[in-house]
């Protein structure tokens, strides 16, 4: 019986035999990398086929191992990886335009100029219907224009109430 070789370059590669399948094959940390990247297209239609599947099998997988799933989500990567998708994902930014629009207000909430506190982000405020990103605020500045569902004649009475009780 011979040997096959499979031969992939990289300055890390090492030669190793395979006693399973008495096989010798250089075995490459970027292989899979390589591979997945080569086969893109396969593994889109494969995941697509077979979604309900890989959603219980890593479902499973995360209830077996919580330990690890709980020290991978507090990774400084995972955290702006996560920042970093959710921006796409929601409102079409990449974390360079909203640095440059966090740059752009110093830092501030677009609303009432402060800082946002304990460390968090300014949330990305955008126009429901056309989607347009106007500005970055604080925590709550986007839960008063949230709640009030951007309605501007609802800010008037807000206004006018205040005024009317702040004789007293």
């Amino acid at each position: 019986m011979g040997y096959g070789i499979i031969i992939i370059f990289s300055h890390n590669s090492q030669l190793y035999e395979n006693p399973n399948k008495n096989k010798m094959t250089i075995k490459n940390p970027n292989y899979n990398k390589e591979y997945y990247k080569n086969n893109e297209e396969y593994f889109k239609e494969y995941r697509e086929k077979n979604k309900e599947k890989l959603k219980e099998y890593f479902k499973k997988w995360r209830l077996k191992n919580k330990d690890k799933v709980k020290k991978y989500n507090k990774t400084p990567k995972r955290k702006a990886g996560s920042r970093k998708y959710q921006l796409k994902l929601k409102y079409g930014l990449t974390l360079r335009e909203y640095n440059k629009l966090l740059e752009k207000q110093k830092g501030v909430c677009a609303i009432c100029k402060n800082r946002e506190l304990n460390k968090n982000f300014l949330a990305v405020d955008h126009n429901w219907k056309t989607r347009k990103v106007r500005g970055l605020l604080c925590k709550n500045c986007n839960l008063v224009l949230g709640n009030s569902k951007e309605d501007i004649s609802l800010f008037q009475k807000c206004i006018k109430y205040l005024e009317e009780y702040s004789k007293d």
